[in-house]
């Protein structure tokens, strides 16, 4: 008996293993998915390259080294906020349009932040990290709403529910875009001889903020369209 308990288990584990094993193929190879992957991916990946620069940014480039803490809170707040009328405004047309709206909303801040000079108006600035929020709370919003519908038309193609495959699979390349947007950042700063201890940086690790949160997230968020 005990035997038979130990086979009848062997066999609902490697039934469970290649159900998992089939169901991530097919979510993988299901076109609508792809295509929203990619397109996060790429959304999520020019996010953080901006998110993880933006502070040096701002004490390096712009020299607001007293008061990038209020340009954070501004940008977090402003993000925060908008969620509601980003909602609304996809009520009214496709989630499609709506994020192809935020991700163009958010190249004029990005590339203001490359040809902004220093010395810049502290206000100017203000103004231009508030636009970027209204933008990003979009980026935020809209690609994890899309995912549902995704989840909701492989189920009437396939007849199948891989839920938990689909939430896994997407948080995964998220995570995958935070991490070589950090690397990538380190690598850069690293390259151009950015110093964590000294006061002034060089002209180098200027120029290098600049190109990582401005011209390369520029090009990702085209690419994301």
């Amino acid at each position: 008996a005990a035997a038979a308990a130990a086979a009848k288990d062997e066999e609902e584990q490697q039934r469970i293993s290649d159900s998992f094993r089939g169901g991530f193929v097919l979510i993988l190879s299901f076109r609508p998915f792809q295509m929203l992957t990619f397109s996060y991916m790429f959304l999520a990946l020019s996010l953080q390259l901006i998110q993880t620069n933006f502070v040096l940014y701002l004490k390096t480039v712009l020299l607001f080294t007293d008061s990038y803490h209020y340009l954070l809170i501004a940008l977090l707040s402003t993000a925060f906020l908008v969620i509601p009328l980003w909602q609304k405004l996809l009520e009214r047309i496709s989630k499609r349009n709506s994020l192809t709206i935020g991700n163009l909303l958010l190249l004029l801040p990005t590339l203001t932040m490359f040809v902004v000079p220093t010395g810049t108006s502290y206000l100017f600035v203000l103004g231009m990290v508030v636009v970027a929020g209204v933008a990003i709370g979009n980026a935020y919003l809209l690609p994890w709403s899309m995912l549902p519908d995704v989840i909701a038309d492989y189920h009437r193609s396939t007849g199948q529910r891989h839920d938990g495959l689909f939430y896994g699979v997407y948080v995964f390349f998220t995570k995958f875009a935070v991490g070589i947007a950090q690397g990538v950042s380190q690598l850069v700063l690293h390259t151009v001889g950015y110093d964590n201890a000294a006061c002034y940086q060089n002209e180098q690790t200027s120029v290098a903020l600049r190109f990582l949160i401005s011209p390369v997230p520029m090009v990702m968020i085209v690419v994301s369209c």
